[in-house]
């Protein structure tokens, strides 16, 4: 009700007021009504240690403008208060006005929650610090590199050959088993075990042990044929309709169609991993590249530096010093090389090539278990094109592997070929190259495009084939085996490929990229370099060299027959020498021109601290000298002879 107003006239005692009774009405009425409102009619709710006392359905507001606006937190503990301002609500405690998460607030309210530094990027989750004692923004760890490295599964594969994985009895881990169908859910043979010569028998519910006769369909015997268990009825062959059923490899769909051309070839799984093929696999068929630890050029660097374009995908790679050219190729091995990248303020640190993770088909990076071949060289730099990136931020180089560059072959690209099927001859223009006659080649598979006059140039044909020639067995004549060069000029090679049956003319049409690979050639050997067995053309001597304080390096290897302090050291122009020095990082090895002079730096690769490489050069001098670049009295001189 509206607020009873007394009249207390214009002046005093001019009659025109309330009387007494009519003001004492008034009062009460207001009362009343005060007492309704703040309390059950009778009694006023009450407020006492800060406790509000109510009854009735009063509400009360604890609205505050802004932050400035709240009273002393101290003095007012345990009060509720809302900040119209910033649409907080607020509880006092402990001398402060805490926040209380709401609808609106954000999860970097939580004290043990920070989503400022590091901001979060695109994918991160919340990850648990424990040296920041918080919650942050942070990449979700990929997990196991390898299914056994999971922690609910069998920590390795061994004795598990043709198993399936399958969840444990007891419902909380995998486990390898070998399978039944009693693992079937509708099947049961452990109510009753079957015994010889049952089979499985539908019961209305689960498929269960039966014997043929004991119960079927309409009619006696009419879904088992019992009664007919002839031996004409029990022959195979004497079925009508009877399904074909691969009895040899070839037979198979994934496999090859016959043994033609495949003779003493292993079997191995295709390329594209969804087939078998037969393959090269063994030294008597020239394909010594295919072996796991042997590659046929082979030398490996370390980088000390990357500098990648992710625009175009260019990567430069310092190396130091090498005999490297344009075409040769080199492989990059796996998550060798380290770099950070703006895209998260380089943050964190990413390794590349990925088998997973990039943004390339399949997830892998272009130059992942690939080769890539030098586009550009520098004295103490190769240049190669890895792919272009989505991340077109600055990547920054941080680090990379030992030995992590390993060069594989040197392929050219074929622009022309001419081909004379009467004699053999195969005349391919390659571009400048250092091949020599007498140098071996091999030529990739289907990798050359003719067409012939014999269906006036129609078709496209491929070479070299596997099958479909009039050679033995199939195959082209230098399918999977090199081919020996018989005439080289400044652009072309010339080899002999085989007479052809079609002796009509063949014109070039196309040929994929680095089809033409520098092959072994005769007189080369193996040895190895510490990683994998390499190619080497001439005599190959290796020393292990430590040393005694600071004083003398110690040699052992060939010509020592015990352990020897700074010898005179005689090498051959011509020789290989592979020195390995343990002595620490402390003593780096250097071969120069004088006893404390300038590096000499022809024919030499490889680490001062560790391993290097010595090709003596034809042409070099008489008088060399090795010493540590730390230490002048560690070293001798080498005699080079002839």
């Amino acid at each position: 009700m509206a607020k009873e107003i007394i009249n207390d006239g214009v002046i005093p005692n001019d009659g025109q007021g309330d009387n007494l009774r009519l003001g004492a009405q008034k009062i009460n009425s207001n009362f009343d009504e005060l007492y309704n409102a703040l309390g059950n009619g009778e009694t006023l709710s009450t407020i006492s240690s800060n406790t509000v006392t109510a009854t009735g359905g009063n509400k009360i507001t604890f609205y505050f403008p802004t932050e400035g606006d709240l009273p002393n937190a101290t003095t007012y503990d345990g009060m509720f208060a809302h900040v119209h301002a910033d649409n907080t609500s607020r509880v006092a405690h402990s001398g402060t006005w805490i926040k209380l998460i709401q609808e609106t607030s954000s999860i970097d309210m939580l004290s043990d929650v920070e989503t400022s530094s590091p901001a979060p990027t695109e994918g991160q989750a919340l990850v648990w610090s424990t040296s920041n004692s918080r919650w942050q923004a942070g990449t979700i760890d990929s997990g196991a590199g390898s299914f056994v490295s999971l922690a609910d599964t069998p920590g390795s594969f061994a004795s598990h050959n043709n198993k399936f994985v399958s969840v444990n009895s007891t419902a909380n881990a995998i486990e390898f088993s070998t399978p039944s169908v009693d693992r079937l859910s509708d099947v049961d043979v452990t109510t009753t075990p079957p015994t010889a010569g049952q089979v499985l028998k539908w019961n209305g519910t689960n498929w269960i042990p039966g014997v043929d006769a004991t119960s079927g369909g309409a009619g006696s015997d009419a879904d088992t044929l019992d009664g007919l268990d002839s031996t004409y009825f029990l022959n195979y062959n004497n079925l009508t309709n009877k399904p074909t059923v691969a009895t040899t490899l070839v037979g198979l769909t994934d496999t090859p169609a016959n043994y033609t051309g495949a003779a003493n070839r292993f079997v191995k799984v295709n390329n594209a991993g969804d087939g078998i093929v037969f393959s090269v696999a063994s030294t008597d068929e020239g394909n010594l590249s295919e072996l796991s630890d042997v590659t046929t050029i082979g030398d490996y660097y370390n980088v000390s530096n990357a500098v990648y374009t992710p625009a175009s995908g260019v990567l430069v790679l310092t190396i130091g010093l090498h005999n490297l050219q344009v075409g040769h190729n080199i492989k990059i091995a796996s998550n060798s090389i380290v770099f950070t990248c703006a895209q998260d303020s380089h943050a964190t640190e990413h390794s590349y090539p990925r088998g997973s993770g990039s943004n390339y088909a399949g997830g892998k990076d272009p130059a992942y278990t690939s080769t890539s071949a030098i586009t550009a060289v520098g004295t103490d730099s190769i240049t190669v094109n890895v792919g272009i990136s989505s991340n077109t931020t600055a990547h920054t180089f941080i680090r990379a592997t030992d030995n992590c560059i390993s060069v594989t072959e040197k392929s050219y690209s074929t622009s022309a070929a001419s081909y004379t099927p009467a004699t053999g001859v195969l005349v391919l223009t390659i571009g400048a190259h250092s091949i020599k006659t007498g140098h071996s080649v091999s030529i990739v598979t289907n990798s050359l495009t003719f067409t012939c006059a014999m269906d006036s140039h129609a078709t496209n044909h491929t070479y070299p084939r596997a099958s479909g020639s009039n050679a033995p067995g199939g195959a082209d004549y230098v399918y999977n085996k090199p081919a020996l060069v018989t005439e080289t000029s400044s652009t072309t090679i010339t080899v002999n490929v085989g007479i052809s049956s079609n002796q009509t003319a063949h014109i070039f049409v196309s040929a994929t990229a680095n089809n033409i690979r520098v092959a072994p050639s005769h007189g080369d050997s193996l040895y190895f370099n510490g990683v994998s067995w390499v190619k080497q053309n001439g005599p190959i001597s290796r020393y292990e060299i430590t040393n005694d304080g600071n004083n003398n390096y110690v040699w052992e290897g060939p010509g020592f027959l015990t352990a020897t302090n700074d010898p005179v050291m005689y090498m051959n122009r011509g020789h290989t020498y592979v020195l390995n020095n343990s002595s620490g990082g402390s003593h780096p090895f250097e071969i120069r021109v004088s006893n404390g002079g300038s590096a000499y730096t022809s024919g030499v690769t490889g680490d001062q601290k560790n391993t290097q490489v010595f090709k003596v050069p034809m042409d070099a001098p008489s008088t060399l000298y090795y010493q540590c670049t730390s230490h002048t009295a560690m070293g001798n001189t080498i005699n080079i002879v002839s």
